[in-house]
């Protein structure tokens, strides 16, 4: 069984735009080009955090020592906690919490018409 070889990487001298760098860029459809009018220019602009503060890295902790453990006083991870932990759960939003109605219904007119439900037929 023959192997592939990797395909050669790509020159990354020539695009300094996040994301534009990746092997992968070569390959091209239309949705992916329609995309393209939507893409930002995200270099040279600083990290930041909820609040607004320029951050110069947001994907290490403060540890203590170099193999301890990740320290409270690290605001920046504290606040990337939060945000995950108060994300919503979209399939439990249709689970709302209802309310019943209690007591008798009775129809005025007879609404054979428009439903076959009993109750809806008999103004009795």
């Amino acid at each position: 069984m023959a192997s592939k070889k990797a395909p050669p990487a790509t020159d990354t001298s020539k695009s300094q735009m996040a994301g534009t760098d990746t092997p992968d860029r070569g390959n091209t459809n239309a949705k992916l080009e329609s995309l393209e009018q939507f893409r930002s220019d995200a270099t040279g602009q600083a990290l930041r955090t909820n609040h607004g503060v320029k951050i110069s890295d947001n994907q290490n902790t403060l540890k203590v020592g170099s193999r301890g453990p990740s320290l409270l006083e690290d605001f920046i991870m504290r606040e990337k906690i939060t945000h995950f932990d108060h994300e919503r759960i979209p399939e439990r939003i249709v689970h709302a919490r209802g309310t019943a109605a209690h007591g008798y219904f009775q129809t005025y007119e007879n609404h054979g018409a428009l439903s076959k439900a009993g109750f809806l037929r008999d103004p009795a």
